[in-house]
């Protein structure tokens, strides 16, 4: 397992074939909060964001809390880069994030376009 979660922090698209096989074969239902957390604190390039929307959406189909618990804690996410130092960085993260939460609205994992909208108000403020 916790293999799984090393690789899970270091997504890139050319382990995007193993990981999702190897999440096809593991119970990973004690360990969606941890994963959710691990995406949501990503340092992703965006070019990497394919892998983290396909995860989340094979992660969605298989187990149906997910998607409720991914958005709370990517909007908690959104939040916290509020308090990140540089500027830059603090906005690509949230970048990262909004882009992340439309594409997943877009791909029907998530249902709630208030969140996204909650998103996007913070971020023009």
């Amino acid at each position: 397992m916790q293999k799984f979660l090393t690789k899970l922090r270091n997504l890139k698209e050319d382990s995007k074939e193993s990981l999702l096989e190897e999440m096809n074969s593991l119970n990973l239902s004690r360990y969606i909060t941890e994963m959710i957390e691990i995406i949501a604190e990503a340092k992703l390039q965006l070019r990497d964001l394919g892998i983290v929307i396909d995860v989340c959406i094979a992660m969605h189909r298989r187990y149906k809390d997910f998607a409720l618990q991914l958005v709370p804690g990517l909007h908690k996410q959104f939040q916290v880069c509020a308090g990140c130092g540089d500027e830059t960085a603090k906005a690509m993260k949230r970048r990262q994030i909004l882009k992340l939460l439309t594409e997943l609205y877009l791909k029907g994992v998530v249902n709630d376009i208030v969140k996204v909208g909650k998103c996007l108000k913070e971020l023009v403020r």
